[in-house]
């Protein structure tokens, strides 16, 4: 009886070493996981202090500027400063990011707001975009710095048929379908403007830059378009974009913009349908691109005619 009594204490004593054992390794774990954070929360805090918040550090700055000059045959050379562009891009989280352009023009004596939107990353390969973006029609609007084309100014076709720079107010998708190899973008905005009521002004009461636009004869579509403050949205808009790689260094798109302009004006909707394709060739030195592109805008007799009779016609 002795003997299996002192058994049993034997091995409650070996069991409460082992218990003893495990608890002290346990507890200099946790030890070890509390100094590591507090590591971590001392390094944050002196960020903090040194004005580095840890949001600083995805936090991105670009920008670009064009200086132009004129030399003129006749009369005096002149130069322009013609924009100066700062932009921003936040990663507010790991799956929402915050994208900002302002464009200050003619040695800032004029401010654009070029774009501001929010990226939701939903997925690896798919998002959703809100904000005031750039209309993706054509290979330069979405990125119309100067090294996108070859020519001191914009070139005319993405001037005056595509607006460059065109932005929208809205809301829309964009991703990828890595099957096919296509990126694509699709946006519902506020559409441009093609007739205006007489006595429409730039004032706030009447759509501070947006209900004064009308398209006009000199300049097509582009003067319908007009910067995001007070801009009337009667009327909206379908627009998106497709782009596939065929090739290295050669890329295909297809782009569309679709909607009603009259913004319930002259009693027709006034419909617009662009339709754009594009390729770009980039082998080495050599570097091309061409577009094709045609508008094709409804009820332009009634249209002409309203606008006569409001006295505002172009």
């Amino acid at each position: 009886m002795k003997q299996k009594v002192v058994t049993l204490l034997s091995m409650f004593a070996v069991m409460f070493m082992g218990l003893n054992s495990a608890h002290s390794a346990t507890t200099q774990e946790l030890e070890r996981q509390i100094s590591e954070l507090s590591g971590k929360v001392e390094k944050m805090r002196t960020r903090a202090r040194s004005g580095g918040g840890e949001g600083h550090a995805k936090t991105t700055v670009h920008g670009y500027g064009e200086l132009h000059a004129a030399l003129n045959d006749s009369g005096h050379n002149q130069m322009d400063m013609h924009r100066f562009v700062i932009g921003v891009h936040s990663q507010l989280s790991d799956w929402i990011s915050l994208n900002a352009e302002i464009d200050f023009e003619h040695a800032a004596q004029l401010l654009e707001f070029e774009f501001g939107y929010l990226d939701f990353q939903l997925s690896s390969d798919f998002g959703i975009r809100a904000g005031s973006m750039l209309i993706p029609v054509g290979h330069i609007n979405e990125f119309h710095e100067p090294n996108k084309f070859l020519t001191v100014e914009r070139p005319d076709l993405h001037k005056y048929i595509i607006p460059t720079s065109w932005n929208g107010g809205g809301v829309g998708v964009y991703g990828t379908n890595a099957s096919m190899g296509i990126n694509y973008r699709l946006y519902l905005v506020n559409s441009v403007k093609s007739v205006k009521q007489a006595g429409a002004s730039s004032g706030s009461g009447n759509g501070n830059g947006g209900c004064s636009l009308q398209f006009k004869d000199t300049s097509g579509i582009r003067s319908g378009r007009g910067e995001l403050n007070y801009r009337c949205f009667d009327s909206l808009a379908v627009t998106g974009r497709a782009e596939k790689m065929l090739a290295p260094g050669v890329d295909v798109a297809y782009s569309f913009y679709a909607g009603n302009t009259s913004h319930d004006n002259a009693n027709v909707d006034g419909f617009m349908f662009l339709n754009e394709a594009d390729i770009q060739i980039r082998k080495g030195a050599f570097e091309m691109n061409s577009t094709i592109a045609n508008i094709h805008i409804a009820d332009t007799a009634e249209l002409n005619k309203w606008a006569s009779d409001e006295g505002t016609a172009s």
